[in-house]
């Protein structure tokens, strides 16, 4: 819904990742799908989060590479 587009806008304002594309390609990935346009634009916003903490973890270089899970929409 328009609360999602919103949130991707925002997003897409300030970083060069395609984060709807990302979520998207998550969502079949892992089977998600959402009871209203507010459940999904809390989960977009999470999942998020979640891509560029993990980005930025893996930006250190350690030894053990993270990527989103199941769960990256919490």
């Amino acid at each position: 819904g328009a609360m999602l587009y919103t949130v991707v806008a925002a997003l897409a304002y300030t970083s060069p990742k395609n984060y709807a594309a990302l979520f998207e390609s998550w969502k079949e990935a892992h089977g998600k799908a959402y009871t209203s346009s507010t459940a999904e634009a809390k989960a977009f916003s999470a999942f998020a989060h979640n891509e560029d903490a993990i980005t930025q973890r893996n930006a250190l270089k350690r030894k053990h590479l993270k990527r989103v899970s199941r769960t990256a929409d919490h």
